[in-house]
């Protein structure tokens, strides 16, 4: 007779909300909110965060950092360790500042362009009760 043994791995998804005050406190610290957001994005892609069956998410609800790290329960808390290394110590790299600026600000200017789009942001301020122009956040 053969014997073989039975390993179960979890596999976990781990939210964490981090509350930034005045993220949403006026239309500047919004957009710019948003921009710290898809820049860190960028750069936790960049990085060997993204290892064999673990990954990273981040993204903002409300005025809330949300950050969603999911893998194998024993490699969780090197992940997130690493995750907030990166982000604790994080300095956007002059041109990848550039070029996701110019793509915040190329969305922003075509948002009204598409009908689905802009129904969508629309149906977004009223639910959320968060009422910023687009020419505001274009102006920033």
């Amino acid at each position: 007779m053969s014997s073989f043994q039975v390993i179960f791995l979890y596999v976990l998804l781990t939210y964490f909300r981090i509350n930034l005050k005045g993220g949403y406190a006026n239309a500047q610290s919004c957009v710019l909110f948003e921009l710290f957001i898809l820049l860190l994005k960028d750069e936790l892609n960049e990085s060997y965060i993204c290892i064999a069956m673990l990954e990273t998410s981040v993204s903002y609800v409300g005025d809330k950092l949300e950050l969603k790290v999911y893998g194998f329960n024993e490699k969780l808390p090197v992940l997130l360790s690493k995750v907030l290394s990166v982000a604790r110590s994080f300095i956007p790299a002059g041109n990848r500042f550039e070029v996701i600026k110019e793509d915040m600000k190329r969305t922003l200017k075509n948002t009204n362009m598409k009908p689905l789009s802009h129904s969508s942001y629309l149906r977004l301020q009223v639910l959320c009760r968060a009422f910023m122009t687009l020419r505001k956040s274009c102006i920033i």
